[in-house]
């Protein structure tokens, strides 16, 4: 039910009673220190070949462009903000004085080609090698930081609850040792000598960030650069230089005793080494399983023979989240975003604990605090948000699906998964095709209209005028589209999930800035807007079983399939989270073994069961892939819908819903009972006694009881529809 206007003072008083929850960050601040792995933009400032201010450096990036990251998108470093509820660290050399003073919640000092040694990437031109960074840092609490705390003791409270990222020691190689030419590092040091060099000068470092009020250190160790193309493409091999690789381990197998040394005699610290050569080993030997398909080759166009930064203005690769390597030294975001997750709320990468548990006690005050509330107000809340009104319950309704939600999109599209023609839309009002692929409305309808909003338009079908007007909510679901970017593709054009993406994401950064005066409104709509995604039946009906077409089912068992799925959809709700999306609904796969076009081509006379248990390996997966997404998303509220129960119960027992016939197909369909609607034959009658409109697809009647049980029932969970409004 709809909220009703009241007086002001209600509405504001209830804004910022609901705001009260896990939005706080979790630390204070985040300053990091590195090298171009975790640089922000600093090297935009200095005089440096290593500086990468051009496109297509950024085109993930919200918003899209350069922004000095050495990278498609976000870095670790971002991801790890996001997860603590922290803004980006700014670049250090890109703030101004004022804003130097005024910046509170961290900042990044990190610098392209700078390593631990002093000397270290001078050839390529000015640096912050970590003692510059260290000196900058020192700037930070002597001077800017001060004046926002009234004592030295809040400041040193402050500082002590804070967190401090260091990655530093890849160029100590790849721009010092490796370079006999332009360095004498290899011609004085062995390689056991150089190691115990670097570890040496980084453990003075780190005491000397304690000695600044660090406590809460988060160390990385080296990756495996053997395995980089621009030492790979040098070597002139075809896969990772292993005595290159044995030399960072001299470097990493001594990181462990030396943080621990550090611990033992530095009261108060904490010291978190993040593995991050094993995790990025096995990605090299095991991409499928991270949902990558190439390790080798970079995903933007290089120069020098394969050894170099990404040249200005050149097309990447479309499919960026399957490549491993961005450019000929630094990893895609899809790397990225596994590496920040898996320290973040894991143990395989970072140890002893992970950053999750630096701060659990904060974290217990907050939710202490959060369920601080009286029986008497909660119930009072619960009858003033249950009163009628016009008004909509949540400003926009976004949508990401296939066919089961697909407005229309498909109508702009060269695809023969198409049903712009009769007797598509016969129950729909006006009446008419509209590109719905059943007889009326979809669930995605019935949902709009619960929550008192217009029906999402199909993206493709709006004008540019029309793409800048529309505030209400945008169908970006495309039938034949899947998870997997290669789902569908017999059929013709579609738009896969990373795709539908790329246009929430123009929706964003071109088309809703244009409304909103300032980002912080345009942040405030997203988060209260709800964003639907009901994808993957057609990874399975388009892909994995049809082996004549796809390789899937030959190159994955049922379970690993159904991983990579989970893992590429877990990718691209975190961007969806990471464009703002903070209300997220994501649908189960419902029974498609019982689905006319699966039972028919097994010449089946009931449900095709190892088709269902498929499926359900995928839906197995779902609830704590979301829970973990919820997890380590502040802010974010994750919605399962349940439908594979709801449909399968229908099945069993159809005559409790209404219906009649739960095998055929209300319209009349060809090769076998195996297609769409034939055009322009009419269809059944009675069909609201119908559960299939066609051989893959139901009719509005089974929609309408989906939505309304996801809406104000238990379909939906943890919580429905109508309170994830609420909330």
């Amino acid at each position: 039910m709809r909220k009703s206007s009241v007086s002001i003072f209600f509405p504001m008083f209830l804004f910022h009673f609901l705001s009260v929850k896990s939005e706080q960050p979790l630390v204070p601040a985040l300053y990091v220190f590195g090298d171009s792995l975790s640089d922000s933009g600093n090297n935009n400032f200095l005089n440096t070949t290593a500086k990468v201010n051009y496109s297509p450096y950024g085109i993930d990036f919200v918003p899209a462009g350069p922004t000095g990251r050495f990278t498609n998108g976000k870095t670790a470093v971002d991801f790890g903000a996001e997860f603590l509820g922290l803004p980006f660290p700014p670049p250090y050399l890109g703030l101004s004085e004022v804003e130097k003073r005024i910046t509170t919640k961290g900042v990044n000092y990190a610098s392209g080609s700078a390593g631990i040694l002093t000397e270290t990437g001078v050839r390529l031109g000015e640096l912050l090698y970590l003692e510059k960074q260290l000196h900058y840092f020192q700037k930070t609490v002597k001077i800017d930081l001060r004046g926002n705390f009234p004592t030295s003791e809040a400041l040193s409270a402050y500082l002590a609850k804070a967190i401090f990222m260091v990655n530093f020691g890849t160029n100590d190689y790849i721009n010092n040792y490796l370079q006999p030419d332009f360095y004498i590092s290899s011609k004085i040091f062995t390689p056991e000598a150089f190691a115990y060099l670097l570890i040496t000068k980084l453990s003075h470092s780190l005491m000397r960030l304690y000695e600044l009020g660090a406590r809460k250190f988060v160390v990385s160790e080296i990756g495996p650069i053997g395995c980089f193309p621009s030492v790979v493409n040098s070597a002139k091999t075809n896969g990772c230089v292993q005595q290159v690789n044995q030399l960072v381990s001299l470097f990493n197998d001594r990181l462990p005793t030396m943080l621990h040394e550090l611990k033992s005699f530095l009261p108060g610290s904490i010291f978190v080494r993040s593995a991050i050569f094993a995790l990025s080993s096995d990605i090299q030997q095991n991409p499928s399983t991270y949902g990558f398909t190439d390790t080798r080759d970079a995903c933007c166009i290089l120069g020098g023979n394969g050894t170099t930064l990404c040249i200005p203005n050149q097309p990447p690769c479309e499919n960026r989240n399957q490549y491993v390597y961005w450019d000929a030294f630094h990893p895609t975001q899809a790397v990225d975003i596994i590496a920040a997750m898996r320290c973040f709320n894991q143990s395989t990468l970072c140890s002893p604990i992970n950053i999750q548990q630096c701060w659990t006690q904060i974290g217990d005050t907050l939710k202490m605090r959060k369920s601080s509330i009286s029986i008497f107000f909660s119930l009072f809340l619960f009858h003033f948000l249950s009163v009628k009104s016009d008004q909509p319950l949540v400003p926009a309704l976004f949508v990401f699906g296939d066919s089961l939600s697909d407005s229309g999109n498909n109508n702009f599209l060269n695809t023969t998964a198409q049903v712009n023609y009769s007797p598509y839309g016969i129950d729909f009002v006006p009446t008419g095709p509209t590109g719905r692929f059943t007889n009326g409305k979809t669930a995605v309808d019935f949902s709009a209209q619960f929550l008192g909003l217009p029906f999402p338009p199909p993206y493709l079908g709006l004008s540019e005028v029309e793409k800048s007007d529309t505030l209400k909510g945008v169908n970006y679901a495309s039938g034949s589209g899947g998870i997997l970017t290669e789902t569908g593709n017999r059929l013709g054009e579609r738009l896969f999930l990373d795709k539908q993406l790329d246009y929430f994401r123009e929706t964003v950064e071109i088309y809703l800035t244009r409304n909103f005066p300032t980002p912080e409104p345009l942040f405030e709509y997203l988060a209260k807007a709800i964003f639907m995604v009901n994808i993957g039946s057609n990874d399975y009906i388009n892909n994995y079983l049809q082996p004549d077409f796809y390789i899937s089912s030959r190159v994955y068992n049922p379970q690993a399939f159904a991983d990579l799925l989970m893992m590429r959809l877990s990718e691209s709700l975190r961007r969806l989270y990471g464009l703002g999306a903070r209300k997220i609904v994501v649908y189960e796969l419902g029974p498609i073994g019982c689905i006319p076009s699966v039972v028919n081509s097994a010449n089946s006379n009931g449900c095709v069961e190892q088709v269902n248990q498929l499926v359900s390996l995928f839906n197995d997966g779902l609830p704590t892939m979301l829970e973990d997404l919820k997890s380590t998303l502040p802010g974010s509220i994750f919605v399962h819908g349940a439908i594979f129960a709801l449909s399968s119960d229908i099945q069993q027992n159809p005559s409790i819903y209404g219906f009649t016939d739960t095998k055929n197909t209300c319209c009349v369909v060809g090769g076998n009972g195996t297609t769409l609607c034939i055009p322009n034959q009419p269809p059944c009658e009675n069909r609201n006694q119908y559960t299939y409109w066609d051989s893959f697809h139901p009719t509005q009647a089974v929609y309408t009881i989906a939505a309304t049980r996801c809406f104000n029932q238990s379909l939906c969970s943890p919580i429905n529809l109508q309170q994830l409004a609420q909330a």
